[in-house]
């Protein structure tokens, strides 16, 4: 058997398909079936790009109309961004992996994973530009990271996660993020925290998650 399916979100994940996958795993394919995909993986990048915040979440903080939109400018700091040009220019570090799931042996959504980094240079920390890699077959792979020529030929693009107060850090300073992965009223969610380091001390920790946003919005 040959199971294909294209349930890949901007993240790779917010379409359920770990779920989709261990579901038709289980029921459908015949042991030793091909899953195409057969794994995904996320990857992470702390950016100094400041457009994305002026474009989608400082536009809030104006009042418009005489109304005060100060609470939406707060939900609009624990949303991720899809959709996304993330300029290598913008990039404080190398790229990492933070999080990768072998398509059939998990379950559920219920996914964690950490990244540390440490700065190439100095600058404004205002988010975590982000893309996810699916291994095809071989060494065949699809990805939306913007270092591929193919990330531009499809719509997938990157994401953005914000932190809600941007970090002034220096070149060789260490930025980490744990970031995790579960559902909230049948809706994949995930959550953030970004801690500025000094040696093996915390001096300034910045969390974020788009549960508040599901709650709100899912009925």
């Amino acid at each position: 058997d040959i199971v294909v399916s294209e349930t890949l979100g901007f993240t790779g994940f917010e379409e359920k398909i770990i779920e989709i996958f261990a579901d038709v795993k289980d029921r459908l394919a015949k042991k030793g079936a091909v899953l195409i995909p057969n794994a995904v993986s996320l990857s992470l990048v702390p950016v100094s790009d400041s457009g994305t915040r002026k474009t989608f979440m400082s536009f809030w903080r104006q009042p418009i109309g005489g109304f005060n939109y100060g609470y939406l400018f707060q939900l609009s700091l624990n949303n991720i961004y899809s959709r996304i040009l993330i300029s290598k220019k913008d990039y404080l570090s190398q790229p990492t992996d933070i999080l990768k799931v072998v398509l059939g042996d998990k379950k559920n959504s219920v996914q964690s994973g950490s990244a540390k980094f440490k700065l190439e240079r100095g600058g404004r920390l205002e988010g975590f530009g982000g893309w996810f890699t699916a291994n095809l077959f071989s060494d065949i792979v699809l990805t939306s990271n913007p270092d591929r020529r193919q990330s531009n030929e499809n719509h997938w693009q990157q994401f953005f996660i914000p932190v809600d107060q941007p970090l002034a850090l220096r070149k060789g300073q260490e930025v980490k993020i744990d970031l995790s992965m579960g559902t909230v009223k049948g809706v994949v969610s995930f959550a953030w925290e970004v801690a500025q380091l000094e040696g093996k001390k915390t001096i300034k920790s910045i969390s974020g998650s788009t549960k508040k946003l599901i709650d709100l919005l899912a009925v």
